[in-house]
């Protein structure tokens, strides 16, 4: 995967994280960016993982 593509993932991810912080709905965007969630797994950083209950 391209450093563009991981640096989108971490900032997809980092986005969802303070969404969810609000408690907001943050499911919806991480569907709708088109990566799976091993994509996610494996580029995000591990804070914002665990506020998603990704870890």
């Amino acid at each position: 995967m391209n450093e563009r593509k991981i640096g989108f993932i971490q900032g997809l991810v980092y986005s969802a994280a303070l969404i969810k912080e609000y408690k907001l709905d943050a499911e919806q965007l991480l569907n709708e960016s088109g990566f799976t969630t091993e994509d996610l797994k494996r580029y995000a950083d591990e804070y914002d993982l665990e506020k998603l209950g990704l870890d």
